[in-house]
């Protein structure tokens, strides 16, 4: 069994890492911490399906779920928008989710501050237009969500979010190979863009590469920050 490390903070926070949790453990948890504002499940294992999604938690401000929801799919983001108001919302790991998880997003929390999706199947298979819908994000991160983000898209999220601090994207979901780099920021609020790119990496047994078993994985990042007027690149090899 795993050690618990979890814990309910005075401030209304819940963080658990890494645990065996079930939909009667969540369930329960929102049911009984109705004042609860920011809740976070990381790499949980355990029996957890859409119906721990199903409470209505009207104080929750914050959800992160990472690698712990892959069958979250469209009714299930549509359930969650009815139960909760959220200000900042972080997935990964969730594939089922396609275009139309846009709409939803936008929609049902139009006041977001934070939008961070991973993994996600193909949310931006179509272009990101819904979510530039968000008048008010601040902090906008796609990685490995559809191959369908245009090369003006540094420009189109400055233009259209005027809040908007930091933008961290991936060369993967580039649908003409490259994005173009900002023309105008000058008055703009942006502070930093993000860019990942990626390397196949072949999976092998005792050394001999396996056929069609090739997986991006991430290989450095371009990191544009600007400074009153100044605009400084560097290429770090972290996963940032």
């Amino acid at each position: 069994m795993l050690n618990k490390t979890w814990c309910l903070s005075p401030h209304n926070k819940l963080a658990i890492f890494i645990q065996v949790i079930s939909d009667r453990v969540v369930r329960n948890l929102l049911e009984s911490a109705m004042n609860l504002e920011v809740l976070c499940l990381h790499y949980c294992l355990g029996s957890l399906t859409s119906l721990s999604i199903q409470t209505k938690a009207p104080a929750l401000r914050i959800l992160r779920l990472q690698r712990v929801t892959p069958w979250m799919t469209n009714d299930d983001l549509t359930i969650l928008t009815e139960n909760c108001n959220l200000v900042e919302l972080s997935l990964s790991g969730c594939k089922l989710l396609d275009s139309n998880s846009q709409d939803i997003i936008s929609s049902g929390w139009p006041n977001l501050a934070i939008l961070h999706l991973e993994e996600c199947g193909q949310v931006t298979i179509e272009g990101v237009s819904s979510i530039l819908n968000c008048k008010g994000l601040e902090d906008v991160l796609l990685r490995h969500t559809g191959r369908g983000i245009g090369r003006s898209i540094i420009d189109d999220a400055i233009r259209e979010l005027p809040l908007l601090r930091k933008l961290a994207l991936d060369l993967c979901d580039a649908c003409e190979d490259g994005y173009d780099s900002p023309n105008e920021v000058e008055g703009k609020m942006i502070r930093s863009v993000r860019m990942s790119r990626c390397k196949t990496l072949r999976g092998s047994c005792l050394g001999v590469p396996r056929e069609g078993s090739s997986k991006p994985v991430h290989k450095d990042t371009v990191v544009l920050e600007w400074s009153s007027r100044r605009i400084t690149t560097t290429i770090v090899q972290e996963r940032l």
